[in-house]
């Protein structure tokens, strides 16, 4: 069973509920998207402290960093990139950085195989599909 909590919003996070639904939930594994942000970090140590398994998959933490980006990532990536018991890269250039911290990554890119959209006939209306997020 898949489950899926609100526990943030505007900004706001709440983990004594986010740890307390954890427990609820029971879960066999918990994925976690992002990099540098308190549920991210959150997510990593209460994993790694209880024995749960956690996957990362960190998205943008290799590009458009500024002084205090650079920082935390000098700072933090090697702890928080041998805490998940699986790293997901998203491109070639992430696969090679995160090998420099831990084996334990896999590339597993983004995106879809525009020719099994080919045969499709398209239906004008200006729809948007967003699965996930725009950066």
């Amino acid at each position: 069973m898949i489950h899926s909590y609100k526990v943030f919003g505007y900004g706001c996070f709440n983990v004594a509920k986010f740890f307390n639904l954890i427990r609820q939930a029971n879960p066999d594994v918990i994925h976690v998207h992002g990099w540098g942000s308190l549920i991210v970090e959150a997510t990593l140590k209460y994993c790694h402290k209880n024995g749960l398994r956690c996957v990362l998959t960190p998205h943008e933490f290799f590009h458009k960093m500024n002084l205090v980006k650079r920082m935390y990532n000098l700072l933090f990536r090697k702890y928080y990139l041998t805490k998940p018991n699986v790293v997901i890269a998203l491109t070639e250039y992430q696969l090679r950085l995160i090998r420099k911290y831990t084996d334990s990554v896999v590339k597993i890119p983004n995106g879809i195989d525009a020719n099994e959209f080919r045969k499709l006939k398209p239906k004008m209306g200006g729809y948007i599909l967003s699965v996930g997020r725009l950066e």
